[in-house]
């Protein structure tokens, strides 16, 4: 018999029309007449659901799927559980129907009103689920109507063009990421910033020559927030992405990028530079433009490992990443702050020593703290026909709580074919090395491909991200000498282990 009425029910449900001036809802095994006109606006814009949303119990529900998918949550419904499964960004929300009992990230958290199945849709409660995904709600009583504001994840604040270099640079406070580009036609790249905000709306760059006819930017959505780029062309055009270190700046290739002509590369390759004494990092108080190096202590050499002696020929490039203007992240800590230039740069110069100490041949990009071109760099190794390239650097995130070890590799580097070593086993070594030494988090290798410092590197070459200097516990530990020593000698003994797989 109730199986009967449910049944009733659902097809009188069907043929009953939702409008604005009124709804007749089936929960709770009952049905509920509703007439409120609920209003949805994310960041301003007006968003329509499927559904409408209804308030129960002085609660507004909103289907589970109707808004969050549109902010590119992934939502996904258990049906043998009834839970509905959003996660977005860093963050997961599991919420069970007719239960009080949510999960967030795994902890558990109690909710005030439970999800509730509503005319055979999953309804959830909009503010829990809107405030836990750090969106920030609000509502207007007087117009009935439920406000959101998504945070966006970063602003792209500049966006230029070189014509001697054929290359657009898009300039961004937070790192770039997720971005999605295609073609249009034959003469348009269009490229897309999801989560970005233009911070000038809009703007255009008028180019003059044989083949370029405008660059052009504008805020694309604000639900979600997305930002575009257009290059409009006279002809069909070729072109490639590549990213800083840190992803705050992203390059857009037009035509392969010619070598530096008048790079001038000192010393000879067939030398090792002498190593300048190593900066001891201490934090820097806020804004302080050029921290100042001190000397320290000379680093331990390297114990148990010996370079064969035909490795001794070879030759390692050491870049320690920024430099100069360019700081790099920066950890912060009790007021005062710490560029990640500065402890790549005292790292670099510790291993550089240990390595010339233990015979290899090598070469610094940099040994004090001045600016070198990002593109620059793999043109150095190249040049200088070396037989790895090693980028130093740290790593940073928008969180605390990330930490760890990680290296990336450019695996489209064109090692000798007279040796074993590819970009993917320097990092192997690497990994081992530096995780063995250090007792972090092992965060594996990673595909550095898109990354523009390795990028068109012949050597084997890899970017070692040591810790995270966001963390406070590995930014305290990146700052000591102790540290620094074990990820030198850490690296001279994976350099050193490398060397000798290439000419065993």
């Amino acid at each position: 018999m109730k199986k009967r009425l449910l049944c009733v029910c659902l097809i009188f449900l069907l043929s009953v029309s939702l409008t604005a001036q009124g709804m007749t809802l089936y929960y709770d095994g009952e049905l509920h007449e509703h007439d409120e006109v609920i209003t949805l606006k994310v960041n301003g814009t007006l968003v329509e659901t499927d559904v409408p949303p209804v308030i129960i119990n002085d609660r507004t529900f909103i289907p589970s799927r109707g808004l969050f998918e549109k902010l590119g949550a992934v939502v996904d419904w258990e049906s043998a559980a009834r839970r509905v499964i959003i996660n977005y960004e860093e963050t997961e929300v599991i919420l069970t129907v007719d239960s009080t009992n949510a999960t967030v990230n795994g902890e558990n958290v109690t909710m005030d009103v439970p999800a509730k199945i509503v005319n055979d849709r999953a309804m959830i409660p909009i503010r829990f689920v809107s405030e836990h995904l750090g969106l920030q709600v609000g509502w207007d009583g007087d117009s009935q109507t439920v406000t959101i504001h998504q945070e966006f994840r970063y602003t792209i604040s500049r966006i230029s063009y070189s014509e001697k270099k054929h290359r657009v640079t898009v300039v961004s406070n937070e790192p770039i990421v997720n971005v999605e580009d295609d073609v249009l036609g034959k003469n348009r790249i269009v490229i897309d910033f999801p989560g970005a905000k233009m911070e000038s709306g809009k703007g255009k760059i008028d180019i003059e020559n044989s083949v370029l006819k405008q660059i052009r930017w504008s805020q694309f959505q604000l639900v979600p927030y997305i930002g575009r780029l257009v290059i409009e062309s006279k002809e069909s055009l070729t072109y490639e992405i590549t990213y800083s270190y840190d992803k705050k700046q992203m390059y857009v290739e037009l035509t392969n990028l010619e070598e530096l002509d008048t790079l001038d590369i000192t010393p000879s390759p067939t030398m090792s530079p002498t190593p300048a004494k190593t900066p001891a990092v201490t934090a820097k108080p806020t804004k302080t433009p050029t921290p100042t190096a001190k000397p320290s202590s000379k680093p331990p050499q390297v114990s148990a490992v010996t370079l064969n002696e035909d490795a001794k020929d070879l030759l390692v490039v050491i870049d320690p990443g920024h430099g100069g203007y360019d700081v790099g992240a920066v950890g912060r800590a009790d007021g005062s702050e710490t560029y990640e230039k500065d402890i790549n740069l005292a790292i670099s110069l510790k291993a550089n020593e240990m390595l010339s100490s233990a015979g290899v041949k090598t070469y610094l990009t940099r040994e004090t703290d001045v600016e070198v071109d990002l593109f620059a760099r793999p043109v150095i190794a190249n040049r200088l026909n070396a037989a790895l390239f090693l980028s130093v650097h740290n790593n940073a995130f928008s969180t605390e709580t990330a930490n760890g070890t990680t290296v990336l590799y450019y695996p489209d580097g064109q090692p000798d074919k007279n040796t074993p070593m590819t970009s993917q086993r320097f990092a192997q070594i690497l990994q081992e090395e530096l995780v063995d030494a250090l007792d972090r988090r092992d965060r594996g290798i990673t595909n550095g491909s898109e990354m523009a410092v390795i990028r068109g590197a012949v050597a084997p070459a890899v970017i070692t991200e040591i810790a995270f200097i966001t963390n406070p516990t590995e930014l305290e530990l990146l700052k000591t000498e102790e540290f620094q020593n074990s990820a030198a000698e850490a690296l001279c003994r994976a350099v050193i282990r490398a060397l000798n797989e290439m000419t065993s």
